[in-house]
């Protein structure tokens, strides 16, 4: 077994009681979600089925965040430190265990969603629609549901847990006041990514825009009969392709400093410099740009490219 499979398994193993706590209380909620069918209204269900999805984003946050903290702040580092392994073993290990997580997360999240959604239908359809038209719009539904988590966690999650990585980095460069740098560089990276997915729309504007997400168009067909066709929705892949690269650029850049830490060195205030300076420029960005970034965005996922 390789040093880098080592780490994993070792992550893994580490993680697997959180994981299995966070997937047993997930599927505990929707068992009681289940016992409210026919007693509590349907958009209500559905509503609250999607709850376990609302602490995603901190959940992913606060794992990355442990993971580095109770190995590299603590006496393991010694430890690990004295392992043959690089920061990019060290930290894509740990990246790695916390994504196979959140995906067993998402996963018994999606199976509880479709369970309600097959359970209470869809509220609002047509009453003259048949039953048979009735679940393939649901199926059709839990489909475009499924295709959306997979595209988050195939391009959002890693984004995201970079951000966290890169943000522990900076906070290690200062012995004091490191929350706060490391928050600075939280928000001041994800602003990036925000300018390289616009940026990315348009030096890769001669790329097609590709069918991605899927969803149920229903229409009365000849006869007055209700009938579900699945429609997909064109997106440029500029701003996903930028985002992947500037993940794995991220990634690269921000793993040395995981090795840094392991060598306990002494400040680095050029890095401080580099986070305060992006981070100004970013708050002045979205002060006078914000919504403008985020509709050029928008435009750039379904506009670029047609």
């Amino acid at each position: 077994m390789t040093p880098f499979f080592r780490l994993l398994w070792r992550e893994v193993r580490q993680g697997l009681p959180t994981t299995a706590a966070s997937v047993v209380a997930v599927l505990a909620w929707y068992t009681f979600l289940a016992s409210r069918i026919g007693r509590w209204n349907e958009g209500l269900v559905l509503a609250m089925s999607q709850m376990p999805l609302w602490w995603l984003p901190l959940g992913a946050l606060w794992h990355t965040y442990q993971s580095f903290k109770n190995d590299l702040d603590t006496s393991r580092a010694y430890l690990l430190l004295s392992l043959p392994v690089y920061g990019w073993q060290l930290a894509g290990a740990k990246l790695l265990a916390v994504w196979l997580g959140t995906a067993l997360y998402v996963g018994a999240t999606f199976g509880g969603i479709a369970a309600m959604v097959q359970g209470v239908g869809v509220p609002g359809l047509p009453p003259d629609m048949s039953a048979a038209v009735g679940a393939q719009f649901a199926r059709t539904l839990v489909g475009a549901v499924g295709i959306l988590l997979a595209i988050l966690l195939a391009f959002a999650l890693p984004a995201w847990l970079v951000l966290v990585q890169a943000a522990w980095g900076a906070g290690r460069t200062v012995p004091r006041g490191r929350h706060v740098l490391m928050g600075l560089a939280f928000l001041a990276g994800g602003w990036l990514l925000l300018r390289v997915a616009v940026v990315g729309a348009a030096v890769l504007d001669f790329l097609p825009t590709v069918p991605a997400f899927p969803y149920p168009d229903l229409y009365r067909a000849p006869g007055g009969i209700w009938t579900v066709a699945t429609r997909w929705l064109a997106m440029h892949p500029g701003p996903w392709l930028a985002v992947v690269l500037a993940t794995a650029v991220g990634f690269v850049g921000t793993a040395r400093a995981v090795e840094r830490a392991l060598d306990a060195e002494g400040a680095r205030w050029p890095a401080v410099a580099g986070v305060a300076i992006v981070a100004a420029a970013a708050a002045a960005d979205l002060y006078l740009n914000g919504a403008g970034l985020f509709d050029a965005l928008l435009q750039a996922l379904i506009g670029a490219g047609t």
